[in-house]
């Protein structure tokens, strides 16, 4: 009779810290997966990079297709934005992303162009071509927003963090290069309905 509660109490123990268990790790993968508007988003950390993927599905495709940012949609959906956006660029092909040269942008604002490159060409199957706002040495290609026939994205600091458009060109304003970094990502979620 004695080793019979003993039994039971070790297998209830066991039941007790296996739901136990089972509760921390369901916790801690939740920081690390988790929907956001129906999108299933993880969390990734590898050889260096920190970031996040983001699930889609392309045109009811059965597959599906991931994204990668740097922030997740919850990080920078309190960034301004214009609606209507992907009706500037809808139907435009090349698309330009330019820099202007004389604001000595690091490597930070091209990871953000090279973020817009890459969802653009790979999702919406456009080239995107890289830009300087004005001319700083020969055999550059000069895209501003005067250009008036061309789809233009422009990565430029500036006082607040926005994005807005003139005409076909399309602004991508942060204050620092981290905003402009959180400025790309929110405009690759804004294409693909992530964010309304």
């Amino acid at each position: 009779m004695k080793n019979k509660k003993v039994i039971i109490t070790i297998v209830v123990l066991v039941l007790i810290l296996a739901l136990l268990g089972y509760s921390l790790y369901s916790i801690m993968l939740s920081k690390y997966k988790f929907k956001y508007e129906g999108f299933n988003i993880e969390k990734i950390a590898d050889q260096g990079y920190e970031g996040y993927r983001t699930e889609i599905y392309i045109n009811g495709a059965e597959e599906p297709f991931y994204i990668n940012s740097r922030y997740a949609p919850g990080d920078v959906e309190d960034i301004p934005f214009e609606q209507g956006l992907k009706q500037k660029i809808n139907g435009k092909n090349p698309i330009y992303v330019t820099i202007d040269p004389t604001q000595q942008l690091t490597g930070k604002t091209t990871i953000a162009a090279l973020n817009i490159n890459n969802m653009i060409e790979q999702v919406f199957r456009v080239e995107v071509k890289s830009a300087l706002t004005q001319d700083v040495r020969n055999n550059m290609t000069i895209k501003n927003c005067e250009n008036k026939e061309d789809a233009v994205i422009w990565l430029k600091l500036g006082d607040s963090n926005r994005i807005y458009s003139q005409d076909l060109c399309i602004i991508i304003e942060g204050r620092t290069q981290d905003d402009l970094v959180k400025g790309a990502d929110l405009f690759d979620f804004v294409l693909l309905d992530i964010i309304k």
